[in-house]
């Protein structure tokens, strides 16, 4: 795969397609710093790069460089990506780090096999040894929540660890709300494990809401949103024949807190939504384990329980 290594491609690349007409190389070159020996030089990688995501760039002597399209369909996903790549990593470096690291995050954790850390830096766009240390931030991400990465030799990287720990791993990578979401880059197997009908999701959340507030559990917008994303993830994760384990001794601790009451009353309400086929064999109560790790964080708690409880088996060390 033929990407953009380097910002100084990035912005050719973006000059060239936002342009209606032609550019010239001491345009280019004024506006990225650089010589015009230079832009020649990248103009021959760049339009190889063209060429495998369905463009092709066009030289005229005198009048400079512009483009075509030869595969509207590919062009288009390419485009999109120079222009949020050109967003992130040339206007606002400090989300650049950010978006780079979530995107790593999103990618392995999703990933069915292991995934070739070259691979994902040709996606990105970005130099192997910028890919190390994205890839550093990433692994602290991940251990934070109890996720081990896993290196093998000709292989590349996968995730493990415990299935309660990966959803809420899942959860906070998928960030506070779906609009923020989607103006990142989007990884297709990480949106598929929240992949939901809209109407359905808004049904779900009315019905927390109201039992939420009927039992005088007060918490912020953002963590409604969450405990119904929960509910997708949980939902797709079962459908998948993938159920979190929880252990006799949990199974107590979770029966003697305040929330208990709660989480079987939202339950005993939403279970129409669920159309998974081994839940004659699994408690869908003992699924929805992380309803408190969800929305304690933004509750008053009134008993020391329910802390030592989320330290002990729940809550990872990020929070």
């Amino acid at each position: 795969m033929v990407a953009l290594q380097k910002n100084r491609h990035l912005i050719i690349a973006y000059t060239i397609i936002r342009k209606d007409d032609y550019v010239t190389s001491d345009e280019l070159a004024t506006i990225t710093n650089s010589s015009t020996r230079t832009i020649k030089s990248d103009i021959l990688y760049i339009g190889d790069v063209f060429k495998e995501n369905g463009g092709e760039i066009i030289s005229k002597k005198s009048d400079g460089y512009t483009y075509q399209v030869t595969n509207p369909e590919k062009f288009e996903s390419f485009r999109k990506k120079v222009y949020l790549l050109d967003y992130y990593y040339i206007n606002q470096p400090d989300l650049a780090s950010h978006h780079k690291r979530m995107y790593i995050i999103r990618r392995v954790l999703s990933a069915k096999n292991s995934v070739k850390i070259d691979d994902i830096a040709d996606e990105l766009y970005i130099s192997r040894s910028a890919m190390k240390r994205e890839m550093a931030e990433a692994t602290e991400y991940l251990q934070s929540y109890r996720i081990k990465l896993v290196s093998v030799t000709g292989h590349g990287v996968h995730c493990e660890g415990d299935e309660k720990y990966f959803r809420l791993c899942a959860l906070g990578a998928f960030g506070i709300t779906y609009h923020d979401y989607q103006k990142e880059e989007q990884v297709s197997s990480f949106s598929q494990l929240f992949d939901s009908n809209y109407e359905e999701f808004q049904a779900e959340r009315r019905i927390m809401l109201m039992i939420l507030r009927k039992d005088h559990y007060y918490i912020r917008d953002n963590r409604t949103q969450s405990l119904a994303r929960y509910f997708v993830l949980m939902k797709n994760r079962m459908n998948e024949g993938i159920f979190v384990t929880v252990s006799e001794k949990e199974k107590q601790v979770i029966k003697g807190l305040p929330s208990y009451k709660v989480a079987v009353d939202i339950l005993e309400n939403i279970e129409s939504f669920f159309d998974v086929k081994p839940m004659k064999t699994k408690s869908l109560l003992q699924q929805f384990i992380c309803f408190a790790i969800v929305i304690f964080p933004g509750m008053k708690s009134r008993l020391k329980i329910q802390v030592s409880f989320m330290k002990t088996f729940l809550i990872p060390t990020v929070i």
